[in-house]
Order: structure tokens, then C-alpha cells, then sequence
């Protein structure tokens, strides 16, 4: 009788062993889930050490600071091979668009401009970069004999990052580069080249309460990226319902307004 039991026993013995194994398993794995959401992770970390410098405050993985009266960005939109950008708001002084594009690169985007490409009087430059304004007179100040080689040396800080851009529109000026930036000092410069391009197109950016709220425009109104009409292929911003051109839109990576976190575009 004692034999004929002993194998049930055994086999619930082994049951519960392995029910503990499993119980112990289980609870390193949610210890560890636990520990690695509430770690900072390389972003956050960079962005708190930057927001010493700028006095800004970290909002997830959005650094939130001031350019003089200004409210002003860093963050990483998009996903790999990933986006770091600094924006800082100029609605109000922005006296129109301007960019400063790689050659080869954006060819959807700088189709939209037209076959604008502004000289600098800067041989090397002008052969790797496309320069597009509205007005022209826009760029005119930035590479005027006096004003060049500031400029370009500006520009020249971030220049050694996958695809540098500089975009002006109505609502923004935006530095970004085609790559995730975790150094603090690679994302110092980018806040250091936003600052000296609003001195350069704005001049000194007075204080004012800044308010947003929904764009309502009509079909022949004008992209705020590029400037041009919206006569076809437009977009809007999901969350705030900006129009956008389509190519204009992919080149930026999301909404162009100030403020707005959309991410996706709506017809």
C-alpha cells in the first residue's frame, strides 16, 4: 500500500518545485522590468545635464527651456536611425523662410521650393548645401561679405552630424540632425547654433504671452515649412490640424507647429 503511493507523491513533489522555480523566475523578471523603467535611460540622463546649462526642465524625453523670451525644445522625434532637433518658437518675428538643406538630400522637400538656390559667395559651401529663402532678402543678410563666415562658422558646429538642417518657417526656427545625439556637448552645440541663427534672421526676440491654438486656413493659404501654396498633396497635423505639404511634412518628421507633439498626418 505505502509503494503503491509513493509515485503520486513523488510526482506532486516534483510539481511543486517546479511551481516555486517558476514563482522565483517570475519575480526576477518583473524586479528587473521594475529596475529598467524607473532607471533614467541615455536620453533622459543627457537631456538633465544639458537642463543644467539651459535651466530648462526635463518632461520625458523633452528638454524645455528658454532663449531669451522664447520658449525652446530638445527632443528626439521619429525613430531609427533617429532625429535630434532643437526648436525654438518665433511666431510673431519670423521675417519668412529659410533653409539650409544638404545637396542630395530632401529631394521631395526641396522640389516643393522650386529651383531656388541661393549663393553665399562660398565656393565649398555652396557646392554641399542648398540655400532657399522667401523673401531672398533673407538669406541676402546671412551671407552678406560682412556676415558670411560668421554664419557658415555657425553652421559649421553642427555640421559634422548626418544631415544638418536649418529650417525657418512662421512658427519655428529648427536645427536638426538626422542622427540621436546622447553627448551633452553635441547637444549644447545645436542649442549654441539656434541661438546665434535667431540672432542672425530675428535679432533680439522681445517678451509677449504666446498663445496656440488650432490653424484654420483656407486651400490657397501657404505651407508653413516651405512657404508655398497649398494647392495639392496636403497634409494635417492629427492633433492640431495644421496643413502641411506631404513632402514637407516627411522632411520635417512630424507637425511644424510650435508646441504641438503630433506625430501623424491626417488628409
Amino acid at each position: 500500500m505505502l509503494t503503491a503511493l509513493l509515485p503520486p507523491l513523488a510526482s506532486e513533489a516534483s510539481l511543486s518545485g517546479l511551481l516555486v522555480v517558476l514563482l522565483i523566475i517570475l519575480a526576477v523578471i518583473i524586479a528587473f522590468v521594475i529596475a529598467v523603467t524607473s532607471a533614467d535611460n541615455p536620453i533622459t540622463q543627457v537631456l538633465r545635464q544639458v537642463a543644467v546649462h539651459t535651466g530648462g526642465t526635463v518632461q520625458g524625453q523633452t528638454l524645455h527651456f528658454m532663449i531669451g523670451d522664447r520658449r525652446a525644445t530638445i527632443d528626439f522625434p521619429g525613430s531609427k536611425p533617429g532625429r535630434t532637433r532643437v526648436v525654438l518658437d518665433v511666431w510673431g518675428r519670423s521675417p519668412g523662410t529659410f533653409h539650409i538643406v544638404p545637396a542630395g538630400f530632401g529631394r521631395a522637400f526641396l522640389k516643393m521650393l522650386g529651383d531656388q538656390d541661393l549663393r553665399t559667395g562660398d565656393p565649398a559651401f555652396d557646392a554641399a548645401f542648398i540655400v532657399k529663402a522667401m523673401p531672398e532678402a533673407t538669406a541676402a543678410k546671412l551671407f552678406s561679405p560682412e556676415a558670411r563666415r560668421q554664419t557658415i562658422g555657425s553652421f559649421n558646429r553642427i555640421r559634422g552630424h548626418s544631415h544638418p538642417t536649418i529650417d525657418l518657417d512662421p512658427y519655428c526656427l529648427t536645427v536638426q540632425v538626422r542622427e540621436s545625439l546622447l553627448s551633452e556637448g553635441d547637444l549644447i552645440a545645436l542649442v549654441k547654433t539656434v541661438q546665434e541663427f535667431s540672432d542672425y534672421l530675428i535679432g533680439a526676440i522681445p517678451s509677449g504671452d504666446i498663445q496656440f491654438g488650432e490653424m484654420r486656413t483656407s486651400s490657397d493659404s501657404a505651407c508653413p515649412v516651405c512657404g508655398s501654396p497649398l494647392l495639392h498633396d496636403i497634409v494635417h497635423c492629427e492633433a492640431c490640424r495644421t496643413p502641411h505639404h506631404l513632402q514637407c511634412w516627411d522632411y520635417m518628421g512630424r507637425c511644424s507647429t510650435y508646441a504641438c507633439k503630433g506625430k501623424r498626418s491626417v488628409a
